[in-house]
């Protein structure tokens, strides 16, 4: 099979929005995709549409011409439960599951593999953004500065992180 980013590139708008449509079947997929739609059109205030991207690292919108070293935080390994955190004092045995709800809704029960700090905790790793199958490095780039929302070609701005 080839790259899955490869062939998102490739594919036409009703297959993206085809494919898109079959994973949302699956409650946490169309959670997910709830939210990323939900940072893309808050950014979307400020940019373009078609100059912004979904880290696939931190999961924040971004801008290619803006994306700078540091601007992305996130943890590079998974999340492991830790029995024995203070979070599961008022929970049974059987409550305490290692599954994606468990993870979402009580961090604090998990620890980083990468450094060990509490679920909840920001990310240990700092890097620029990076956009699912980008081939060319993530600074600078193949895309035109962008111009915010309101402002003449003089406006400029600073973080690449746009949320």
């Amino acid at each position: 099979m080839a790259d899955i980013f490869a062939r998102i590139q490739s594919a036409t708008d009703h297959e993206v929005r085809t494919v898109l449509a079959g994973l949302c079947a699956d409650r946490r997929v169309r959670e997910s995709a709830g939210e990323l739609f939900d940072r893309l059109e808050r950014a979307s205030k400020h940019y373009a549409a078609d100059a912004l991207y979904i880290c696939i690292n931190c999961r924040q919108a971004y801008v290619e011409a803006l994306n700078a070293a540091g601007g992305c935080r996130y943890h590079p390994g998974h999340l492991v439960l830790d029995p024995d955190s203070d979070a599961w004092v008022d929970c049974y045995g059987d409550e305490i599951r290692d599954d994606e709800d468990m993870r979402r809704d009580n961090p604090d029960g998990f620890e980083w593999s990468c450094c060990g700090k509490s679920g909840s905790e920001p990310g240990c790793t700092r890097a620029s953004h990076k956009q699912g199958g980008a081939k060319r490095a993530r600074t600078g780039g193949a895309h035109p500065q962008p111009v915010p929302r309101g402002q003449s070609d003089g406006g400029s701005a600073k973080r690449a992180r746009v949320e």
